[in-house]
């Protein structure tokens, strides 16, 4: 009976380590497997990428769109075209791709299909992509507003897909990274502006300004005159927001503190004088950095002494962003300032103490007003 175990031990034993080593030769065919497949994956991604550059897309098509791979290849062009960030629509099209991928979106609002779409860049798809800014769903209508913007769109189309997105329920940061990526002709854009009647839609596309104008120098002076005539009729479309509500307001001294312009200057300055609003005094606080400094350091030193605390404390962090004149501004305020919240601003700037709390020189009173 013993003998009988110890040879069952010993056959379990066996058969164990007999499943182990086919298990690992099993595992180690699978690697060498997909080694292979993506090696000859990798071989057939160069070679239509090679095909696509130098072949007419109907030779191309001959060469590749084999029913039995058809599939495979559609995914090898989507991968082509995803990591190239390049235009391939053509040959989709032609190889019926884009109308498959519609068909099955109009069956089911599919956000991995409308993301395909977006990759695909078909004008195909424009008519059914824009019914989609309607959806219920927000992620929905992003996607799609995402892919409508990735395709060439004539002016009318851009027209209608911005006019629609402003009155989405996107969140306003998305629309304008859409519109950035349509970037619509500045004519065409600022007379869109001029429709505006809610602040929304005045909001994004202000702020689409702001971004377009953003981080434009440049040291070739053909560039800085062009630079110059652009932002010349930005200003000339944005000032007259200046003076909307405070919301579409703030939207427009942003813009316009971008430029870094006398014109501009003049008119955030103007806005300051007749405004009586914290919010828009804390804007303009904000903006003057972007200006020279001899030009700003009075009106910023003016609601340091006049204003209420969040816009002293603006005008201190914009004066900070001014650099050796502004800093010297700040440290003549310290030593000399009479009243002491001014001061220990002044001090909380210096020491490098940017919180939104109040920090004391060592030597200041025990209680003091801030406002």
């Amino acid at each position: 009976m013993k003998v009988l175990i110890d040879i069952a031990i010993i056959v379990l034993s066996i058969t164990n380590i007999l499943l182990i080593i086919i298990l690992l030769i099993r595992k180690a065919l699978m690697i060498l497997s997909e080694r292979r497949y993506r090696e000859y994956e990798k071989r057939m991604l160069d070679e239509i990428e090679y095909s696509m550059m130098n072949d007419p897309p109907q030779l191309f098509l001959s060469k590749y769109l084999d029913r039995r791979k058809r599939s495979f290849i559609y995914r090898l062009l989507l991968t082509l075209a995803s990591e190239k960030g390049a235009d391939y629509h053509i040959i989709f099209d032609k190889a019926g791709f884009t109308r498959e991928k519609i068909k099955k979106l109009k069956r089911k609002q599919d956000l991995q299909i409308i993301k395909e779409i977006s990759i695909i860049r078909s004008p195909m798809a424009y008519d059914h992509l824009f019914e989609l800014l309607d959806s219920p769903s927000s992620e929905v209508t992003y996607r799609a507003a995402y892919a409508l913007a990735n395709i060439e769109l004539d002016s009318t189309q851009q027209k209608e897909v911005i006019e629609t997105l402003i009155h989405t329920n996107i969140v306003m940061d998305r629309v304008i990274e859409i519109i950035e990526i349509i970037n619509p002709p500045a004519e065409d854009y600022f007379n869109l502006l001029k429709q505006q009647r809610n602040a929304r839609g005045k909001i994004i596309l202000l702020h689409f300004l702001k971004n377009k104008i953003k981080n434009k120098d440049t040291t070739y002076r053909y560039l800085q005159k062009k630079i110059r005539i652009e932002t010349k009729k930005i200003i000339d479309q944005v000032m007259p927001f200046v003076y909307d509500e405070d919301v579409v307001s703030n939207a427009a001294i942003l813009v316009l503190a971008e430029t870094r312009e006398m014109e501009a200057l003049e008119t955030i300055l103007e806005k300051y004088r007749i405004s009586s609003s914290d919010n828009i005094k804390i804007t303009i606080a904000k903006s003057l950095h972007h200006f020279l400094p001899q030009k700003v350091i009075p009106y910023l030193r003016k609601m340091i002494d006049q204003d209420t605390w969040w816009v002293k404390f603006h005008a201190f962090e914009s004066l900070l962003k001014l650099g050796n004149e502004g800093y010297n501004e700040i440290l003549s305020i310290s030593m000399n300032a009479e009243n002491p919240v001014q001061a220990d601003l002044a001090y909380q700037m210096i020491s490098g103490a940017h919180t939104f709390r109040m920090v004391k020189r060592p030597d200041a009173p025990d209680e003091e007003n801030l406002t």
